[in-house]
């Protein structure tokens, strides 16, 4: 997809939500630096990557942005990944659930695919949660993304998870990773994680980075 047609995508997307946006809309935009990107256990960048984003959120609906560099040689040409989201997320007592959808753009090959993402979390303490999140492309739904994962404060600042995923069908892989983070501020965090996966070319990654968050309305 190229900048132009996301420029016009965003455009669009303000225009529908311009009445809303005088009412008690929030937006928050935040970026990261990765050493490297990885998603479901594969290497997306060879070396660092930026990430970034902007999302609207109004009554529990959201909308937004995501973007990152990746690698050409590894995508087939490919620089640049674009996705555009929008959900709806609630938390009902100690259980919170989030059901969106999702559509991953290319800078170069274009449009590629898009899931239909629903997960749910249950806190099961002031320190520990679990949950699992389900994803699947509505073109078929012959391949379904399961993930399992947990997360436990250390501290009021420190924290760790781990996850566990299973991507069905004919080419699919199982990954896992465990991490920990480090909440510098409120807005701020430092991270560091290792992740592995069954496919066999696809080696052990350690990364790290830091991410900033913040509100721009």
């Amino acid at each position: 997809m190229s900048i132009f047609r996301l420029s016009l995508s965003v455009s669009a997307l303000l225009v529908v939500a311009a009445p809303a946006l005088a009412q008690d809309v929030s937006v928050s935009a935040g970026v990261s630096l990765l050493t490297e990107y990885e998603s479901n256990g594969t290497r997306q960048s060879d070396g660092p990557a930026v990430q970034g984003y902007i999302q609207a959120d109004l009554d529990g609906f959201y909308a937004g942005i995501w973007a990152s560099n990746v690698d050409p040689v590894i995508l087939g040409g490919d620089r640049l990944e674009y996705d555009l989201y929008l959900g709806y997320a609630n938390t009902v007592g100690t259980f919170s659930y989030d059901l969106g959808y999702a559509r991953y753009y290319y800078n170069d090959s274009g449009f590629c695919c898009g899931d239909v993402i629903f997960s749910g979390e249950m806190a099961l303490s002031d320190a520990i949660s679990v949950g699992a999140r389900f994803s699947s492309d509505p073109d078929g739904f012959d391949v379904i993304n399961s993930r399992l994962y947990g997360s436990l404060s250390l501290t009021d600042a420190v924290s760790m998870d781990a996850r566990y995923g299973d991507i069905s069908g004919e080419d699919g892989h199982s990954y896992w990773s465990v991490g920990i983070n480090h909440a510098v501020s409120e807005a701020s965090a430092v991270f560091a994680s290792f992740h592995g996966t069954s496919i066999e070319d696809e080696d052990n990654l350690f990364l790290a980075g830091v991410s900033i968050d913040f509100s721009l309305r």
